[in-house]
């Protein structure tokens, strides 16, 4: 781009109401879904979102604060759901808020938040960003609130980012009501307005709340990022790139020999980075990570009030919590003095889900190709079993790391 910048982290929101920008989403099992003119388009103004950022820099004061679900009227279940059991939810709400030094005006506003932006539903045949849209304008521009009163916005741009979304974190297994308390549909126009906006008082409320919010004059910056290569092991994704579906390079295979477990698998290059803000540091993850691996929470920290991590209902393939693994999880390896720890989900690269390995299921008769009875459609959509630990091992290693004194 010709401009001195050190690093630039790119985050998806994971958005079902909007072009394929992958490949698998296409008119069938052997058409790329992919239209290369509209990702060039998308690579510009990336771009020149970059360049404009940079025209516009100006020293600035920056607020941290953070909010939970389960705090909010009717609990976590009322704005999000999981569909795969153990029901664990990261429902804490993250927010970064950056003022102008001088004119104390907002700048920008980072909200960091997990749950599938598929609320509008498969009706819905508009393209739209779901309820990112009313959570942003109304963190920017005020919510009109049930009682006829207007909450203002704090202006500025607000920018949303993709937290732990993995296994099936979204609109299933939540109860939407409207503001007049008559239920909602779980997917709909309506219901994606709905939590939008009720995403965004939140937000307000946090970012107004002086107890529970901190505001420093400056920050230290950081970054640190790591490339490298992960095999791709499903069967599905292998077909996937013989037909030219992704349109991406793979390594280390040949594409004249046959692709067998172990034997000639393809390897793609992928990133992870961590991004150090003041009191903050972000831990990004390529792909749809399981919040349980984020936050653990198997001992029910993270499950919604009245109900248990299993359902007691399912009797397919099951989770067995005692295989599950115990601390440190990622967010515990954040470093010492991080007072909020931030999550971005499929940032610098997409590879799908990443499921915890004792809770990995595949089919025996068609590994990857079908879902094996039981909730585990995640495994279907995954780079294959060996995809998260692998990942683990990196993130742990660059969590790890610590810059040394200059001699």
């Amino acid at each position: 781009m010709g401009l001195d910048v050190d690093y630039v982290s790119v985050s998806s929101t994971h958005v079902h109401e909007t072009r394929d920008t992958i490949g698998i989403w296409g008119a069938d099992f052997a058409t790329s879904g992919v239209d290369l003119a509209y990702n060039d388009s998308i690579n510009h103004k990336i771009a020149e979102a970059v360049r404009d950022g940079i025209a516009a820099l100006e020293p600035s004061h920056i607020q941290y604060a953070r909010t939970q679900l389960r705090d909010q009227p009717g609990g976590t279940l009322r704005y999000v759901g999981d569909a795969r059991d153990p029901m664990i939810i990261d429902d804490e709400i993250r927010i970064m808020r950056f003022t102008g030094a001088t004119s104390g005006e907002t700048i920008a506003t980072l909200v960091n938040y997990a749950g599938h932006p598929e609320v509008t539903g498969e009706s819905n045949q508009l393209i739209s960003s779901d309820y990112p849209h009313w959570l942003r304008d109304g963190v920017e521009n005020g919510i009109d609130l049930a009682d006829g009163t207007v909450m203002p916005g704090v202006g500025g741009i607000c920018v949303f980012f993709q937290g732990a979304l993995g296994v099936q974190i979204g609109p299933s297994r939540s109860s939407p009501i409207d503001y007049d308390g008559t239920p909602l549909n779980i997917r709909g126009e309506r219901t994606a307005t709905v939590l939008g906006e009720r995403l965004a008082q939140f937000v307000l409320t946090a970012l107004g709340d002086s107890s529970g919010s901190v505001t420093d004059e400056t920050a230290a910056l950081g970054f640190r990022n790591y490339e490298f290569l992960v095999t791709i092991q499903n069967r599905a994704y292998h077909i996937g790139f013989q037909q030219n579906l992704f349109h991406r390079p793979t390594l280390n295979n040949d594409p004249e020999l046959p692709i067998r477990p172990g034997y000639n698998e393809p390897q793609i290059n992928t990133e992870i980075a961590i991004i150090d803000i003041g009191r903050s540091q972000i831990i990004t993850v390529p792909g749809e990570l399981d919040p349980s691996l984020f936050v653990g929470g198997y001992d029910g920290a993270y499950t919604p009030e009245g109900h248990t991590p299993l359902d007691p209902g399912r009797t397919e393939n099951p989770p067995d919590l005692t295989m599950a693994p115990a601390a440190p999880y990622i967010r515990d390896l954040a470093r010492d003095d991080a007072e909020y720890v931030y999550l971005f989900g499929l940032a610098q690269d997409q590879l799908g889900y990443f499921v915890p390995p004792y809770d990995y299921e595949l089919s025996r008769a068609s590994p990857y190709l079908i879902q094996p009875e039981g909730s585990h459609y995640e495994e279907t959509n995954s780079i294959g079993i060996d995809g998260w630990p692998r990942i683990a091992d990196k993130l742990t290693q660059l969590l790890a790391w610590r810059p040394t004194a200059a001699p």
